[in-house]
């Protein structure tokens, strides 16, 4: 037997001699007595010459006080991790809130936009409506002087309340309500902007080219297949009550869909608001209609290709009205049919959709979602066809469903978190062929999540957690079992050269030896993650920094755990302990003291002469080939890196700004991409975007940046005077140049703007017999524009109020902001990058101009959109993710060069690290991704773990 360390109670260690490692096989130790002892007489002397004082003092007091310390670090982690747990209020956010870019230039302007928009009736009125009431301040002073708080949708649009409601039809939300309940959904064209269920059909299904398809949903077949799902579906949708504005007639309407277009075609004109007519008429059975729809086929399709041509041939897009249209029949909608439909007199439909009327009017938003969940429970019930002649594919007109199941998924996928850590409980077992290390190593990656949680929710006062910053428990794992691998280790292999070292000579090698070598890659890890904190898009940064964190942590807890156990380990194997949690591979007695360093020796047996390992054999032999073709390698290596770095310099934006996570065989995923397909989609959302002039108010976002619950105050621009003459007729004459230019159309066909509308107005006032008499008071008689300077605000506010002129906002008898709204023809969300960028330079080229000309007072206006919110976003999210390569790459040659002290070799590592972004940069432009919101995910981590 080897001699035991003498230990007292204490844990004091009175470095008499130590015995081997009983992990370590006979093979491994290799050197004999007189050696080892004089390299570790020399390495205890080389190290303690090294070491500052303080830190060689660390040492040996971890040493001799393994116990306390390691019990003092677990108390200390385990109380702070419960006070996370019962404090830190964690909410792990599943929605797609926060993807939008914050602090920048373009974001600062949709910021002000978007409060202008959200509180334009509080301005106007001057009252409490959407803001929170103040009793102390007016709404003009608290949005001022206050953050506002509220959530920003995807689209910018979202959760947003403006007085304009799209009105496709001149049909108005208010006599709406006033119809009855049949006719709404018949009748009125604004159903298809609320969020009711809609079933998406597709004809031969399990065929995807359109040419190759064998049935058309217009044949019988088809159509009686949808007839009976839809009946099916909405009785299923009546016995839970789930009928929308109907539900107090206990009876839910039939969808808007080609069947009930059928049924109107065939029974003949029929009066909607009568539900006798509508009762009659549904009670025909499908399988009765569809045989009285057979030899009439031919003519309900020519009739519905003539209705689809007509809708196509007088819609305009610029005021999205279908304009006069004769060849449709009553309670035709162009959900009805596909955008390929009636194109070269084409009578093959593939695609329709039918909407169930189960939005609730006199319900408000969180009601109407609580109905849209309890619909999600019973999705699969819905009656989807016979999936052979036709499928069926439900969701609803906003993509709930798709996000419900989305956000199960993710949560699903959090529980590979589990698996992860028991993966590397397993990597950890078999390296350090011990429990007790393992279990060590496992409570340090599971406590740093609460640790830099801690970090995340109380320094840095971040409440926003989403559901990306889950996968840094991944990274956690698979990092902080690095760190464990890294000191095991440096303490086994400092105490194979040193089979007789006292453990707090062994301490004194290992420790600061670990620590340093983990210092390194830690810190490199670590940085990297910071450096995609510069990205402005609240998701990417929370994830960053929370990685980040943990990598850190990673490395405290490792330090303040393993160190400690290591020595508890060490002191248990030299006492002889057997127990099977202390390690569980321990070599016989007998073939221990046959192997010894002191037997081989005596056999005359040499380094050279033993049998080397298996890994030792591999990477000889590896050794040997590289060396070999050492010029060959080099010049292919070198090829490669220049063809990595030019394909990973050509990765694209997004085209298009879908985040689809979904396979496209999901059947939620084939509803989003069918309903693209409807002409509803293509008319009344691919038609361009709505865009607003600002005066008055300049760009700023002074709310948390991190926080999507934070918008900002209102930042008015003091010099804005719209009051001199100058600027008067500039603003007078800036609506004709504006809609001069192609790349922009007026909202309306008929639409003046509000200030060629004021300037009307005092024609007709001063030209009137009856004068209004607040006019004669405010205006004194003013018979156009320009007016006089100190007439102008009290003239145009008094104009404002009486004709609901809510793009004029006044303060104090002051015009404090004015508002111009107009539409671009062309950007959309969906258009490519590319095309959003030379669009955004034909309208910022054009405001420079203009602002350069205008006089002073009204020489500081700005456009406003939210694509080009989106435009920005992702704009960010490329420049984050080249900055953020650029950090690491630097950052971690300094350590390089700085650890090594060789130019070549941080030359070499700078290379290899810059060649890994670029070779998996490379690889995705190979596979055609783009560098969209999950791919700047995975960039950061790759960046994080190069």
């Amino acid at each position: 037997m080897h001699p035991l360390n003498n230990q007292d109670m204490t844990g004091s260690s009175i470095c008499q001699g130590a015995s081997i490692d009983s992990t370590v096989t006979p093979k491994e130790t290799g050197v004999n007595s007189d050696r080892q002892r004089e390299r570790l007489e020399n390495s205890v002397a080389s190290d303690t010459e090294s070491l500052p004082s303080r830190t060689e003092n660390l040492v040996c007091f971890l040493a001799r006080h393994p116990g306390k310390c390691l019990a003092t670090a677990l108390l200390l982690s385990l109380v702070i991790s419960v006070f996370v747990a019962l404090v830190g209020e964690l909410k792990v956010t599943t929605e797609t809130k926060g993807w939008k870019s914050r602090g920048t230039l373009l974001s600062n302007r949709q910021m002000q936009d978007s409060l202008v928009r959200k509180f334009k009736n509080d301005l106007f009125f001057n009252e409490y409506l959407e803001l929170p009431r103040q009793e102390e301040q007016s709404p003009w002073d608290y949005i001022v002087n206050n953050i506002v708080t509220g959530y920003m949708g995807m689209d910018g649009e979202e959760d947003l309340s403006d007085d304009v409601q799209p009105s496709t039809f001149n049909t108005s939300t208010k006599s709406l309500q006033s119809q009855a309940c049949y006719s709404d959904h018949y009748l009125s064209p604004d159903f298809i902007f609320y969020n009711h269920l809609i079933a998406a059909w597709k004809s031969d299904p399990k065929e995807d080219d359109d040419e190759s398809a064998s049935f058309s949903i217009l044949d019988p077949e088809a159509m009686l297949e949808i007839c009976e799902a839809e009946l099916n579906t909405n009785l299923l949708l009546q016995e839970k009550g789930y009928c929308g504005d109907c539900a107090e007639s206990n009876h839910c309407p039939p969808p808007n869909s080609i069947i009930m277009l059928l049924r109107n075609f065939l029974a003949g004109p029929i009066d909607f608001k009568s539900s006798l007519d509508l009762a009659n008429l549904l009670s025909i059975p499908c399988s009765n209609l569809i045989e009285m729809y057979r030899p009439l086929r031919s003519v309900f399709t020519n009739m519905l290709v003539a209705c689809t041509n007509d809708v196509k041939n007088n819609f305009d897009s610029a005021t999205q009205e279908l304009g006069n249209v004769t060849l449709c029949p009553q309670g035709f909608s162009p959900n009805m049919v596909d955008v390929n439909f009636g194109v070269g007199e084409n009578t093959f439909l593939r695609y329709s959709a039918s909407y169930f009327n189960t939005f609730d009017l006199d319900l408000s938003d969180k009601e109407n979602d609580i109905i849209i969940e309890k619909m999600y429970d019973i999705l699969k019930d819905f009656d989807r066809a016979d999936e052979t002649i036709v499928l069926g594919v439900y969701d609803t007109n906003y993509g709930n469903f798709n996000a419900y199941f989305t956000n199960e998924v993710l949560l699903a996928d959090v529980s590979f978190a589990f698996l992860s850590a028991a993966v590397t409980m397993l990597a950890m077992i078999a390296h350090t062929r011990s429990l007790w290390l393992s279990l060590l190593g496992i409570l340090q990656i599971i406590l740093s999540i609460p640790m830099a949680y801690f970090i995340y929710y109380f320094i840095f006062g971040l409440k926003f957690f989403p559901i990306l910053n889950l996968i840094g428990l991944f990274v956690s794992a698979a990092l902080g079992a690095d760190d464990v691998f890294v000191v095991v280790d440096k303490w086994k292999s400092a105490r194979l050269e040193n089979p007789e070292g006292c453990l707090e000579s062994i301490a004194k090698i290992a420790l600061p030896d670990a620590a340093s070598a983990m210092f390194l890659t830690t810190s490199t890890t670590a940085v990297a993650f910071f450096a995609t904190c510069i990205c402005p898009v609240p998701p990417i940064f929370t994830f960053a920094l929370f990685c980040g964190l943990l990598i850190i942590l990673n490395y405290i807890l490792n330090c303040l755990f393993l160190f400690p156990g290591l020595c508890l380990y060490d002191r248990w194997l030299t006492n002889g302990s057997k127990n099977c949690l202390i390690t569980f591979y321990h070599l016989p007695e007998n073939l221990a003291e046959q192997h010894s360093p002191i037997q081989e020796n005596q056999n005359g047996l040499d380094e050279s002469q033993r049998e080397q390992s298996l890994m030792h054999s591999i990477l000889s032999t590896l050794y040997t080939v590289i060396h070999s073709y050492r010029v060959v390698i080099l010049v292919l290596s070198l090829i490669s890196i220049a063809v990595s770095a030019y394909f990973a310099s050509t990765i694209r934006q997004p085209q298009v700004s879908d985040v689809r996570l979904l396979p496209s065989k999901n059947p939620l995923e084939m509803h989003y991409e069918w309903n693209k397909l409807i002409l509803t989609n293509e008319l009344f959302f691919a038609s361009g975007s709505s865009m607003r002039t600002y005066w008055g108010i300049i760009p700023a976002d002074e709310g948390k940046h991190r926080d999507p619950d934070t918008l900002s105050n209102l930042a008015l621009d003091e010099q804005f005077d719209p009051s001199s003459e100058a600027a008067q007729e500039y603003l007078l004459g800036f609506c004709d140049d504006l809609f001069m230019n192609d790349f922009v159309q007026k909202p309306s066909a008929d639409f003046k703007c509000e200030i060629n509308r004021f300037d009307s107005w005092l024609q007709k006032q001063s030209s009137s017999d009856e004068k209004d008499n607040d006019y004669i008071d405010a205006c004194k008689d003013a018979d156009s524009l320009p007016m006089a300077e100190d007439l102008f605000h009290s003239c145009i506010i008094h104009w404002s109020k009486v004709n609901k002129e809510k793009n004029i906002l006044s303060k104090d008898g002051i015009v404090k902001i004015m508002r111009v709204d107009s539409r671009s023809p062309v950007i959309q969300y969906s258009q490519s990058m590319n095309i959003l960028k030379e669009e955004w330079n034909k309208f910022e080229n054009w405001f420079e101009i203009k602002n350069s000309l205008a006089p002073l007072g009204v020489d500081q206006m700005f456009h406003a959109c939210a694509v080009w919110w989106w435009y920005d976003t992702n704009a960010q999210m490329l420049s984050t993710a080249f900055g953020a390569a650029m950090i690491a790459v630097g950052f971690s040659g300094f350590m390089v060069l700085i650890s090594t002290r060789s130019f070549i070799l941080t030359l070499i590592s700078a290379i290899c690290i810059a060649y890994v972004l670029a070779a998996a940069t490379a690889s995705l432009v190979s596979l055609g991704w783009e560098l969209g919101f999950l791919q700047s995910v995975c960039f950061a981590i790759l960046i994080g773990i190069r």
